[in-house]
């Protein structure tokens, strides 16, 4: 099996921590309003 590159692994990384944090801010109540 081919050696993966830490490299080619933070693009979706990113994508998924950024989709996680979109997603947990549509669920609050108030959008406008950021955690403290």
């Amino acid at each position: 099996m081919a050696k993966i590159k830490p490299l080619m692994l933070l693009p979706p990384l990113i994508f998924a921590g950024l989709a996680g944090v979109f997603y947990v801010g549509m669920q609050r109540d108030n959008p406008n309003d950021l955690p403290s």
